[in-house]
């Protein structure tokens, strides 16, 4: 029950042992105390921390994690014009780099569940950025395939079971809890 709670004040602990000038070292540590004191249901610490990591690093793809963090934020609040501000800087920040663009694909597809067809748009994209090279990021491929093949069911297009199966394939490669796996 308080698991949470000590997880968070360890990563805490972790933070202020870090030296004030390893800015990499530090906007990390901030990004996994952010994510436990959201576990922690701490959302306001969560926001606050996310943004002083999000601060420490110059833009571009090294910051979309803790982009989709302040979008996630947002959403576990309830402010998804919020989220998805976040999420459209996420986007560009992202760049080149196909599994941050994947991962920021991802979770743009998973806030945009009014409109189907931006859902889809966003799961092709993701998909798109990682053909070929799903090792990169297995579990955002994996997770990627799965939103593809349901925004394809919604849309009437019948069960894409292939990207079933293939995300499935790379299940064991994934950090996915079981309740997630394809």
């Amino acid at each position: 029950r308080g698991g949470p709670v000590a997880a968070a004040q360890l990563c805490e602990l972790a933070v202020t042992a870090t030296a004030p000038t390893d800015s990499a070292a530090l906007a990390r540590r901030e990004l996994e105390l952010a994510r436990r004191q959201l576990e922690a249901g701490d959302p306001s610490g969560a926001k606050d921390t996310a943004i002083r990591s999000l601060d420490r690093l110059p833009a571009g793809p090294g910051r979309v994690d803790t982009l989709l963090m302040l979008s996630g934020v947002e959403q576990a609040r309830a402010a998804l014009a919020d989220a998805r501000t976040w999420l459209a800087q996420a986007l560009p920040e992202a760049g080149s780099d196909r599994a941050a663009l994947a991962r920021a694909h991802v979770a743009a597809g998973m806030t945009a569940w009014e409109s189907v067809g931006t859902e889809r748009a966003h799961a092709v994209a993701a998909v798109q950025a990682l053909a070929g090279h799903e090792d990169e990021d297995p579990t955002t491929a994996a997770t990627a395939l799965v939103l593809l093949a349901g925004t394809d069911f919604e849309a009437g297009e019948g069960l894409r079971v292939d990207l079933l199966d293939r995300a499935v394939e790379l299940e064991h490669q994934t950090d996915l809890v079981a309740m997630m796996r394809p």
